[in-house]
């Protein structure tokens, strides 16, 4: 992978230099002219442009200045076929290989969850919601709740239903964490062990027992159960004088995962 970027890298490099060549030919024989000199101006700006996010991608700044470049090549490119009526092969070249790269640009401050690069992408393509859910779980993963909150009510998929009801627990917002959770297993037919744990986690918290209990054993019920559920319902039966109950649901927790044994009251341990 380090081969193929310096490569490309120093490929643009070259670029650059025949292009500055062919400027300085076209000058000492006089045969210089605005076309020309448009010509050669595009194809370093997108050879420019290339270069700095291939040599210096891990600098944001010049990711940046890398999209800014790309995006100046396309916008000259079609000025100089207003200007001069015509599209030489070498524009149309540039043009289709600066709006792959900016694509490329934009696929990698997207994979670094970039806030700036987000934050314009949710304005400009507000319909996208992966772009929304993206610097929804910035924010989220910053502790900034209320501003993720905000973002994500734009959003009507599974996977933002279930960040925004993480973010209304860490707000202790339960009820609305549940109406999510409940939207969730509306919308998904399939068994959610994980949605149904996390519902009767919340109903628990608000001393709902009966409903806990409810999507506890519903998810223990599960082709694929939630090892926790067993937990949580030995820890409600023990507080509901159920010890036997409770006893149970402790050993059966803990023979699905040993891990879960410091969430076991000391009298259940053996």
């Amino acid at each position: 992978m380090k081969n193929k970027l310096t490569f490309i890298a120093k490929s643009s490099l070259g670029g650059i230099f025949v292009s500055l060549f062919f400027l300085a030919y076209t000058y000492l024989n006089k045969t210089i002219n605005l076309q020309a000199v448009s010509r050669n101006t595009i194809a370093i700006m997108f050879f420019l442009g290339i270069l700095f996010f291939y040599q210096f991608y891990r600098i944001k700044k010049f990711v940046y200045i890398s999209f800014f470049l790309l995006f100046m090549c396309i916008c000259l490119s079609f000025s100089y076929f207003i200007i001069f009526k015509s599209m030489p092969i070498s524009l149309v070249f540039f043009v289709g290989l600066s709006i792959y790269f900016i694509y490329k640009v934009g696929d990698y401050l997207f994979d670094i969850d970039d806030v700036a690069y987000l934050r314009i992408m949710t304005k400009l393509l507000f319909f996208n919601e992966s772009y929304i859910y993206n610097l929804a779980w910035k924010y989220y993963n910053e502790g900034n709740y209320n501003r993720s909150i905000k973002i994500l009510k734009k959003c009507r998929s599974n996977n933002s239903y279930f960040l925004l009801a993480n973010n209304y627990e860490q707000n202790n917002e339960y009820e609305k964490a549940i109406e999510l959770y409940t939207k969730i297993l509306l919308n998904d037919k399939n068994e959610r062990s994980e949605i149904l744990y996390n519902r009767g986690a919340k109903y628990k918290k608000l001393g709902k027992y009966d409903e806990a209990i409810n999507d506890f054993i519903a998810c223990i019920n599960c082709q694929k159960p939630e090892p926790k559920a067993y937990i949580a319902l030995g820890v409600i039966k023990d507080e509901l004088g159920e010890y036997e109950e409770a006893k149970k649901y402790f050993l059966k927790g803990s023979s699905f995962d040993n891990m879960l044994d410091e969430y076991i009251p000391e009298k259940y341990k053996m």
